[in-house]
């Protein structure tokens, strides 16, 4: 019997628990990676926002489409209807901003305004969510390690006293405490207290 007990000790706190670590150790990092380029997403969302390249941009190309609208109008001295003065072409440039300012105007500002605000908002929600779920996480990592440490120590001091009675109440004294419940009942309250943990992390 006892080496059957041992034999399973071995293979979970050998085999099993070790694994475990890997594998949680895994879900960190890839939690963490997640959740540090979720927070640079957050950045570029908010400084995105923040700024008004677009609104500048038409400001500044619609005063030059306005400046060159009147500095090409050409200016006939010249009243005879026969002049041989040569007409005057369209320079480059008032082509350039009159494409220009009309692609301006037709970019959905406001639609793409509001996008962003959404997608901020929900990038802000998971990076929140992520968070109490990294705390949850440690927390629970903790808690599965002090369930190993009181496990070990209660097989340890059963594997002690269990020949010994200590389990036994004494006949003398009916009302005393069960030494070996007593210590069970500290594993179990561990052990509860990991399961709503890991409960409440399976529904987050």
């Amino acid at each position: 019997m006892e080496s059957t007990v041992s034999e399973i000790n071995c293979l979970r706190d050998q085999q099993l628990y070790p694994k475990l670590l890997e594998l949680v150790n895994g879900l960190w990092h890839m939690w963490d990676v997640m959740y540090t380029q979720q927070k640079l997403q957050l950045r570029i969302i908010t400084e995105l926002k923040s700024s008004d390249i677009s609104i500048d941009t038409k400001e500044y190309v619609g005063s030059l489409y306005n400046w060159i609208k009147l500095n090409v109008i050409p200016i006939d001295t010249n009243l005879k209807p026969n002049s041989s003065q040569p007409h005057e072409t369209t320079p480059p440039i008032k082509r350039l901003l009159h494409g220009w300012h009309d692609m301006l105007e037709k970019l959905p500002d406001d639609a793409a305004k509001k996008a962003i605000h959404t997608f901020a908002e929900v990038v802000n929600a998971i990076l929140v969510h992520q968070d109490d779920e990294l705390k949850l996480r440690i927390k629970i990592e903790e808690t599965r390690r002090d369930l190993e440490k009181k496990r070990r120590q209660f097989d340890d001091w059963a594997q002690k006293n269990w020949d010994r009675g200590a389990s036994i109440p004494d006949g003398n004294n009916p009302g005393r405490a069960d030494p070996a419940a007593e210590r069970k009942t500290v594993v179990d309250r561990v052990e509860a207290a990991l399961k709503d943990m890991e409960d409440q992390y399976q529904c987050s």
